[in-house]
Parts: C-alpha cells; sequence; structure tokens
C-alpha cells in the first residue's frame, strides 16, 4: 500500500506559500544569494571564516548554509545561520566591498539588502514559524508516528501561527 510521505507534502506546501509572499521570498532569496557569494569563492570564504574566529564569542563556529528546493529544514538551518553570524557577514561584506575591486559592488548591494529593516523584520518573523513548523515536520518523519498526535500537533502549529499574528506578538518581537 503507498503512503504520502507527509513530511515531505508538508515541506513542499510550506516552500510553495513562502514564495506567495513577497517579503519572504525575497529574504530566502537574499540568503542564497549570500550563501552563493561568500562560498563561491575560496577567498571570499577565507575572510569570512577570519573574521568569524576574530569575532566568534562562542567555540563553536557556524558555516553559512544554503537553502533546499524541497526540504524545508534547510531553510532553518540556513536562517540560524545567518543569525548566528549577522555581525560577522555584516564585517565580511564591509571588507569585500571595501578591498575588493571585482566583488565590491555586489558584496555591497549584499550589505544593503540584508541590513533593509525587512529582511530583518522577515528574519525574526520567520525564525519562530520556522521553528514550529519544523518540530511537526521532524515528527512526520519520526519511525513512531501517531495519527492522533500529528493532528494535535497540526492544530497546535495552526494556532501558533495565528497567535504570531497578533498585535501583542508583533510588539513582543518589535521591542
Amino acid at each position: 500500500m503507498y503512503v504520502h510521505c507527509y513530511a515531505h507534502i508538508l515541506n513542499l506546501c510550506l516552500i510553495d506559500l513562502a514564495k506567495q509572499l513577497s517579503y519572504v521570498r525575497n529574504t530566502f532569496g537574499s540568503l542564497q544569494s549570500l550563501h552563493n557569494f561568500i562560498r563561491a569563492s575560496s577567498k571570499r570564504n577565507a575572510i569570512f571564516e577570519t573574521i568569524q574566529s576574530e569575532t566568534a564569542c562562542t567555540s563553536k563556529s557556524v558555516s553559512l548554509k544554503s537553502l533546499c528546493e524541497t526540504r524545508w529544514n534547510c531553510r532553518m538551518d540556513a536562517l540560524k545561520s545567518v543569525f548566528t553570524n549577522f555581525s560577522t557577514i555584516i564585517n565580511t561584506l564591509e571588507h569585500i566591498s571595501d578591498n575588493d575591486i571585482n566583488s565590491g559592488s555586489e558584496a555591497k548591494s549584499l550589505l544593503n539588502n540584508i541590513q533593509n529593516f525587512e529582511f530583518v523584520l522577515c528574519l525574526i518573523v520567520l525564525k519562530d514559524i520556522l521553528e514550529y513548523t519544523n518540530i511537526l515536520s521532524k515528527y512526520l518523519q519520526s519511525v513512531n508516528i501517531n495519527y492522533a498526535t500529528v493532528i494535535d500537533m497540526s492544530n497546535s502549529t495552526i494556532n501558533i501561527i495565528k497567535q504570531m499574528r497578533s498585535e501583542i506578538e508583533f510588539n513582543n518581537k518589535w521591542r
């Protein structure tokens, strides 16, 4: 008997939904462009790693992650890596824009994109949404899946996202 992989269906639905909202689509596009820009050149990647090692507060370095077209949890990893490395990314792009005659303009453009209010706000809001949907997605992939629990978790996820759309939650994020 064929059984659909509901985790995969959830991932595809979330990715398709993200494409429908211009702010979210642009944020994910900027995340991918940022990853591609830094990781495509060993020179730029070395600058990133040097700045990261000089400014890292934690002992664990986190590299930038790529997005995957069919895996929602990869978007979570990419977003977390940008959150963890935000000041390092800013410093890296500033260094490249000031010192690299070939890639400086692209670095400056990316720097303007990620310092944009809409990008930063979208990152903050997406972080919570990704965490809740990622919990559901991981449960849907577990071997001990229970249909009643899936229904409860799905309804809880929907309710949490609905609550996130309130004025109170927005004001909490704004602070």
